[in-house]
């Protein structure tokens, strides 16, 4: 099973914060898990966020 991990750029207050963010989804193949980290990371855009990296990691 494949984890997904995503790391995100955080605006507060002036100055950026990195995140890093684990989804507690498991996904049997690498490509679903990094399509779905894609889809999420679309969602998670803003202003204020910026995804740096997607991260996959077998289990």
């Amino acid at each position: 099973m494949y984890e997904l991990t995503i790391i995100l750029g955080l605006m507060l207050g002036g100055s950026q914060t990195i995140a890093e963010t684990e989804v507690n989804k498991q996904f049997a193949s690498m490509a679903e898990c990094e399509q779905q980290g894609q889809a999420l990371s679309t969602k998670l855009q803003s202003t204020d966020i910026k995804t740096i990296q997607i991260q996959c990691e077998f289990d």
